[in-house]
């Protein structure tokens, strides 16, 4: 039997994650990693002199398989599930805007 749900429930039963994040302080894109984590030696000058080559910011990042990294080039965040923008304290990471249908296609999990 195939069931057909209204648009409303179907956004409210999938987890997106914006994937155009960018960053107010410096101005840069938010780069993603999945399946990693940041190490607790990664602070602001790694990322000023590393970001944006993600081969030197692999140099930094222990794998976590429910984990994703985030990092722009002065602020990094590690999560294990999802959360809202609005609630992680000092991140000022905004939306960089999308076409309408960027978002159908991007499922991910946090």
């Amino acid at each position: 039997m195939h069931h057909t749900f209204p648009e409303t429930e179907l956004s409210i039963c999938c987890i997106r994650a914006c994937d155009r994040l960018r960053c107010l302080k410096c101005d840069m894109t938010v780069v993603t990693m999945d399946g990693f984590c940041w190490s607790s030696t990664i602070d602001y000058f790694f990322l000023r002199n590393n970001y944006p080559d993600l081969a030197r910011l692999c140099a930094r990042l222990e794998p976590q398989r429910v984990a994703r990294a985030y990092a722009c080039q002065c602020q990094h965040l590690s999560l294990t599930e999802p959360s809202s923008l609005a609630h992680l304290d000092g991140l000022k990471w905004v939306c960089g805007g999308h076409s309408p249908n960027s978002m159908a296609d991007n499922h991910l999990k946090t």
